[in-house]
Order: structure tokens, then sequence, then C-alpha cells
């Protein structure tokens, strides 16, 4: 426990202000995301959780929103899952620009050997269409940069912000046992099993939910050492000082007590904000976005209102239930038919009428087709890329398939895109970590163990996260071939040169994930530039980085020598001023030679 002094004191009530101002912004977006999952899962499929259905009504729920977020798992993960390298950096400068081929082969080799990558984007993928908003938390590991996402439910953000990286404040709410804070006292402070005892217990939080779908916050340890308790980290800036200038910090507190403040751990530049987030659909000047639920959710509410009309039109038809009429069949052949054996009625017309199945017109069919087609342009799924029917598509326009198709690419290429940016945010913060973190060590790539070092990361740099769907791909390797269909020739000519065409080959391969093969057509092009550029009396580009590097090193002699002849000149200056006031001390003169 911290010794509150009158500082400490004035910082925590403002800890707990900001948690208790974030706290109504916070439960209104629990409730939305918990009446969203209600639709996703199944509890609220009717648009009325209270609505009870009769024992002879069928209570069939639709699963159109599950099986759409499912289904588009595959489609979301698989740009950011290929073997090709995902993130490419540009300097800004000169300097940055040498630096910045190594720098893209550390992130992208470090983003290969986070654990558990594939679940790491399963995850996001899936989230950020149930929740319509992701959150990570970027931090260090064992030996290199770190990223974790973080439940919705743990996080509340400063609500004057409509953007993350302008939020003042983010906190996050944990729930620990007591003997994992006495285990980490570098984060949590110094503490004692006592100094404890009187924190908040988790199962009785004032920040849960009171209807959750399934959870239950109620449970806890009966024991001291595994008792949850609720755990409050602020990260952001504050005016430690109360002199009106904002600083980075982190603050740690519980059930009135405060249990650690100190300095921000992180680089400045992040102002003590280590969260990113992305959405699914943003709200304008929003910092929340919205899920896939209200999006699409009502076409699951009238698609389960329609079929249950058809199961129980069918269940009519198939309950057992027939009418006879009165007097067309006697007491005997009664039983016989009551006992399914053959029987006799009195009468030419039937006398009997069996339960049947009412036709239903072929439009609401065609209304609830239209619903679907609407759902996949907007959740980017489509038949086509989820497994097409093709007695279905039959019926369709090749030019109707190829719009539906497209709409649903764009939809999902814009998904992606917003991971992709989110995903820049955490790799810029990768760059800094390593910069401030990374002591003289090695790495392997490419087959090298390169030496690597803080200092190797400091620079001015552009990211950006290549994060290209199958629909893209496929487009982009027909434009490929189409193009080196109509260079090749042009080769033998002399109009186009070979360094071109193994350029679009290696896209090939990079499309295809073969970064290998992309790296050796890559190579080869660079080496067919440079015998082509040494041909017209050129310098290659290593070359050319040797003669500026010679240059450089040319100045920096001469400026030496400039130098050095400047400082033998005021040298000679002062031994003849010397001389000089030496020997008019001599003649009885006072006089002082220099500046005035």
């Amino acid at each position: 426990m911290m010794k509150m002094t009158e500082q400490n004191k004035r910082l925590f009530n403002s800890m707990e202000s900001d948690a208790s101002g974030a706290k109504s912004t916070y439960s209104q977006m629990v409730a939305i995301i918990d009446n969203w999952k209600g639709e996703i899962y199944g509890k609220y499929a009717t648009g009325n959780a209270n609505v009870t259905q009769s024992p002879q009504k069928v209570s069939l729920m639709m699963r159109d929103l599950q099986r759409v977020i499912e289904g588009s798992i595959p489609s979301i993960c698989q740009p950011f899952l290929g073997d090709s390298d995902i993130v490419g950096v540009q300097g800004k400068d000169a300097e940055s620009a040498e630096k910045a081929k190594f720098v893209q082969q550390l992130l992208n080799k470090q983003f290969s050997r986070t654990g558990s990558k594939q679940v790491f984007i399963e995850q996001i993928a899936r989230t950020i269409q149930v929740e319509g908003t992701v959150f990570v938390k970027v931090g260090w590991g064992e030996d290199m940069p770190a990223v974790e996402q973080i439940n919705f439910m743990e996080i509340m953000v400063d609500p004057s912000a409509r953007q993350l990286k302008d939020a003042k404040f983010v906190i996050q709410r944990r729930k620990l046992s007591k003997s994992d804070i006495l285990a980490n006292p570098e984060w949590f402070g110094e503490q004692t099993m006592e100094s404890l005892t009187n924190l908040s217990s988790a199962s009785e939080s004032e920040y849960e939910p009171e209807d959750r779908l399934v959870s239950d916050d109620s449970f806890n340890f009966d024991d001291a050492a595994r008792e949850l308790v609720e755990i409050f980290e602020y990260y952001g800036e504050m005016d430690v000082n109360n002199d009106g200038t904002l600083q980075p910090v982190l603050g740690i507190f519980s059930n009135n007590m405060l249990l650690n403040f100190v300095e921000s751990p992180y680089p400045p530049s992040w102002r003590g904000n280590p969260f990113d987030s992305c959405v699914y659909t943003s709200r304008p000047f929003e910092l929340y976005g919205d899920g896939i639920a209200p999006l699409i959710g009502d076409y699951q509410k009238i698609r389960t209102g329609f079929m249950r009309e058809v199961m129980n039109n069918a269940q009519k038809a198939n309950s057992t239930q027939v009418a006879t009429r009165k007097g067309s069949i006697d007491v005997a052949n009664k039983r016989k038919f009551l006992n399914g054996e053959h029987f006799e009625y009195l009468g030419a017309e039937p006398g009997i009428l069996p339960a049947t199945f009412n036709e239903i017109p072929q439009s609401i069919f065609q209304l609830v087709e239209g619903f679907k087609t609407e759902q996949e342009e907007l959740s980017g799924i489509s038949r086509m890329n989820a497994g097409a029917d093709q007695r279905e598509l039959a019926n369709k326009t090749a030019t109707a398939s190829n719009l539906q198709q497209d709409n649903a690419e764009k939809r999902l290429t814009q998904i992606a895109g917003h991971i992709s940016t989110m995903l820049e945010s955490v790799f810029s913060k990768w760059i800094d970590l390593n910069q401030m973190m990374l002591q003289e060590s090695s790495v392997m790539a490419k087959g090298q163990r390169l030496p690597v070092n803080g200092k190797m990361f400091e620079g001015r740099y552009d990211l950006e996260v290549t994060a290209i769907t199958a629909g893209q791909k496929t487009k982009q390797n027909e434009n490929s071939l189409m193009m080196l269909n109509l260079l090749t020739p042009l080769t033998q000519t002399g109009a186009v040169g070979m360094d071109t065409i193994f350029g679009i080959m290696a896209k090939l391969a990079d499309n295809t994930d073969q970064p290998q093969l992309a790296q050796k057509l890559r190579d080869d092009a660079q080496a067919i530039e440079d015998q082509a550029k040494q041909a017209q009396g050129q310098p290659s580009p290593a070359e050319e980085l040797a003669m500026r590097k010679e240059e450089a090193e040319v100045a920096k002699t001469e400026s030496e020598t400039l130098e050095n002849e400047s400082s033998a000149r005021k040298n000679d200056a002062d031994a003849i001023s010397t001389n000089v006031e030496t020997e008019m001390e001599s003649m009885g003169i006072n006089v002082t030679i220099g500046s005035n």
C-alpha cells in the first residue's frame, strides 16, 4: 500500500473521478453489446426476450448472424495469416531509408513468432463482428514486443475522446487473485496479504451488468490466496505536479486504496496509452463501432418469422388429425380405420378429410431471397465465396452474380482495412519498444544471424500493413497475367526489360504465398537492372551508396582538416599575443592583448 501523501491523495481522487465519469458510457455500450450477443446466440432472436410461444407453435430461431460470423472467419483471417510479409516499412529521410529494410524484416519476423498468431487473428475477426469494437494492448514479452486482445468488458475510455489516440486516459478493469498481486511487486507495488484485505471483491463489482448471457460473475474462491479482487489500472496523462503540465503515468487502485503510482513505463510518444482499437462499422465522430447484429439482424428476425409459419403449416399437415363426416363410417369400420386396417365408408363423396399443407406463395420465398442477397453484400460473405449451390446460381445471370460478388468483396476488403489500420499502429509501437528495450543481441533473418540493438530502429518511418483478400489476389493475378502476355513479346525488341517481367512474376509469387520465390525474383530483377546500368556506364545502387559514403567521408576529412588548420592558426595567434605581452611588460607597459 502506497503512503497517501497530499499529492497522492489528490491524484488518487482524480483517477477515481475519471473512472466514475467513464462508467456511464461504458455501461451503455456493455448493455448494447449484450443485446447484440443475445440476437447472435439465440436469446433474443425474435426481437423480444419476453415472448412465450404457444405449445402448439414452433419455436424455431434462425441463426443467420452466427452462421455469417463463423462463415466469414476464414475470409477475414486469410490476408493476415499467409506466408508473405504483411508489414512494409519506408524511411522518411535518407538515414531512415537505409534502416527501413532491416526494420521491416525484423517486424515481420517478430510477428511471425507471435505466440498463437492464428488464435489472435481469429479472435479479432470474431470479436469485431460480435462486439463492433476490438481493443488490443501492446507490451513487451520475454525478448520481443507483444500484443494481446483485451476483453471489451475490461476497458473504460475517456468519454470525451472521439478516437482512442486522443483519450486522456484508458482504464483497464481486471480480476486478479491476491497471490497474483503479491507475486508481481514491480507492477503492483510492495504489498502484503494484510494490506490487500480491503480490496474490492470481483464478485461484488458495480461495473458488471445485471443480466449476462452466459457468464456467472458471482463466483469467487473461498481462500484468501485465490480470492479474486477487482483492480483498476489507469493509463494516461495527469497533472502530477499541479503546474498545468501533463505527464504520462500509470496508476493502480482498488476500493479507496492506491496500490501503485509511477511514471509511465512506455515510450513518451505513447502518452501513457498502450492500447489500439478498430471497428466493424464506424459511427461518425465516435470511438465505438457497430457490430454485425444492427447491420443484418432484422433479416434474421424476418426469416425467423417466415420460417416459423412454414414449419407451423407443415406441422399441421403432419399432425395425424383427420376429420370424418358424421355417419360416413359405421362403428366397426371406424375401429378398423383408427387401427390402420382396411375399412369401408358410406357415400360416393370422400367422407375423410386429412389435414393438408397449405400452399405458400412463391412471392414469400422471392422476398426472403432478396433479403439474403442484401445480407451477403452487407456482411461481405456471399454464397460464391462461402461455397455456392450451383443449382441456385444457375438461376442467376452472370452479371448479377458478379455484381453481388463484387459488392461482398468490397465490404470484406473494407473490414480487412479496418484491422490493418489498427495493426499499423501496433507495429509502430513495436518499433518504439524495440528501440527502447533491445540490448546488444542477434536475430536470424534469411539464414543469417544479424546483430540487433535499439539504435538500429532510430528514425522516421511510414508503415503499411498489406492485407489482401482472396478476391483481391485473384483479380491482381488476372491483371498480372494479362500484363505478362502483353509485355513479354516486347522484351525481344528491347522495349521492355526482363527486370520488369521478373517484377510482375514476383508479385504473382507474393499472391500465391511463395515468399522465397518472390524474393529470388526481385533479386534477379535487381541484378538485371544493375547490369543494364553498368552497361550504360551508370553506377548500380550498391555502387551509388558506396560513392555517397565515400563523398561523406571526404567531406568529413576536409572539414576536420579545415578545423585543424583553424585551430593551428589560433594557437599561433595566441603564442604571438603572449610574446608581445611579455615584451611590453618588460618595458614597463601593462597591456593585455585580446578581444574587447
